[in-house]
């Protein structure tokens, strides 16, 4: 169990650091962001980036998903590579309906969401970045498929960088605004397709198997509509702000959510990406729930801790990439939003009991229902809190959807969870998080000194709350001894 924990951890790493570059590059270009775009126009781009991954998430049926389901059971290599290539003609078929499909109504959408004709060309732009989207679903599959994390991190670095040298081309030499970023993306996701297509090439076999094409089919739906529910839940939020309140009120939850976000590119998807192919593989092997339960459980170490830190310096980091204070409000929605990422975390790692015994259909109720409930709350809640209610409103839906997908994950795939543990860890970062409000920022010195003290008691309380196991601590006493013995060679 330890080798895979290691595998796992190994590969989350290099994965997050491809995952955290372009967040980092996107960080990077908030100060730009926020100083050449309005609240209103950056309210204007996150309603478009949010269509967006909504059109891609629905037309890839998700078949990159089944790709990996499928061609990770398949002994023979070309079996394999026959699997890969039904899903690659399968991503090209949807990736060019996209564009044929809603080209031809960008001026509908233009005046649907922003009552003009003026923005027609913006959604032109959207519809052919997500087809670039949909097929390169497939060599990121691939890479990880393959277990090839290096080149999964050095392709999604490449891409960001492409964007982020366009970016400030477009915005601060031609002044292109909204449109210069969406543009931007496309010319990003080209330029992917383009340089990963050898890599793809190599591992496909020019066959289509219609009756896989099908079954693969059968699996990703119901993924889609579970993901398209996902999208729902985190996103309907976006456009019941902009509905009720406005762009500018958009603009700020957006800002907010994509600051606790690096929670999500750096460790919730890093982890998936590294993680999901390896439980595939363990499925048959004995003693797999005991890996599967500790692994949710060091996962939520992790989460609460990167939550507890992003909260307590959420302020901080607002300030520091937000050039205009007319953002500055933003930092309200961090906290919260930070928190949602551990219930998310913990979600997908307990829904995969549903893809062990192919049962899909209960975690499209599950997300389905939290996602009624979640536009509900969030109709209800901003129209008196603005974005924070739509906050709130996510944090309730994200707690709901995972005591959900527990409670029927269990009957179907039944794990020991170490479900105290857990909530020990969930607790004790929400009050370290609170006692952290009464620090006042007044000596920067001071006030930096108090907040990672407060962190670095997290996990010395947790061995005051019985938390770790003898064999935990003896590890940890070992791994301690270890670097005390370097340190001496050093010197």
């Amino acid at each position: 169990m330890l080798k895979s924990l290691k595998s796992t951890l190994k590969h989350s790493l290099i994965y997050g650091f491809g995952n955290f570059s372009s967040k980092l590059i996107g960080l990077i270009l908030l100060p730009l962001f926020t100083s050449l775009l309005t609240t209103e126009e950056y309210g204007i781009l996150s309603i478009l980036e949010i269509s967006s991954q909504i059109l891609t998430t629905v037309f890839s049926l998700n078949l990159y998903n089944a790709m990996l389901r499928f061609a990770s059971v398949e002994k023979s290599e070309r079996e394999e590579k026959t699997v890969v290539f039904t899903a690659l003609i399968g991503l090209l078929t949807m990736g060019v309906l996209v564009s044929v499909a809603f080209i031809p109504f960008s001026g509908t959408f233009s005046e649907i969401f922003f009552d003009n004709l003026k923005f027609s060309e913006y959604f032109t732009i959207l519809s052919l970045t997500s087809s670039f989207g949909i097929v390169n679903f497939l060599p990121l599959t691939l890479f990880r498929l393959k277990e090839r994390s290096g080149l999964y991190s050095i392709f999604s670095t490449g891409r960001f960088t492409i964007v982020l040298l366009l970016d400030i081309y477009f915005l601060v030499y031609l002044h292109m605004g909204v449109k210069g970023i969406i543009l931007s993306q496309l010319i990003g996701q080209a330029a992917f397709l383009f340089f990963s297509l050898p890599f793809t090439l190599k591992h496909i076999f020019p066959k289509i198997n219609f009756q896989l094409l099908w079954e693969m089919i059968a699996f990703g739906v119901p993924l889609v509509f579970s993901s398209l529910a996902g999208l729902v839940l985190t996103m309907s939020d976006r456009y019941v702000i902009k509905f009720i309140k406005g762009d500018a009120s958009v603009g700020l939850y957006s800002l907010g959510f994509k600051i606790a976000g690096i929670i999500n590119v750096f460790i919730v998807q890093s982890f998936h990406l590294s993680y999901v192919p390896i439980a595939f593989k363990k499925l048959k092997e004995e003693g797999n729930k005991r890996f599967y339960s500790k692994t949710l459980t060091y996962y939520v170490f992790v989460l609460v801790l990167s939550a507890l830190f992003i909260s307590v310096f959420g302020r901080g980091i607002v300030h520091l990439l937000a050039r205009s204070k007319s953002y500055w409000d933003a930092f309200y929605v961090v906290p919260i939003i930070s928190f949602v990422f551990i219930f998310k975390g913990m979600q997908y790692i307990i829904s995969l009991g549903f893809q062990y015994v192919k049962k899909n259909s209960y975690n499209v109720l599950v997300v389905s229902i939290s996602a009624v409930i979640n536009l509900a709350l969030n109709i209800l809640f901003v129209k008196y809190w603005d974005f924070l209610g739509a906050a709130v409103a996510t944090l309730i839906s994200f707690f709901i959807m995972t005591l959900l997908t527990y409670y029927f994950s269990q009957r179907l795939f039944p794990i020991k969870f170490e479900v105290v543990k857990i909530a020990k860890m969930i607790i004790l970062g929400i009050a370290l998080f609170l006692i952290s409000l009464f620090i006042i920022d007044v000596n920067f010195w001071l006030d930096l000194f108090l907040k990672l003290i407060l962190i670095g008691a997290f996990p010395v309380l947790l061995y005051f709350l019985n938390f770790y196991e003898p064999i935990e601590i003896e590890t940890m006493k070992n791994i301690a001894s270890s670097l005390k013995v370097k340190l001496r060679r050093n010197r």
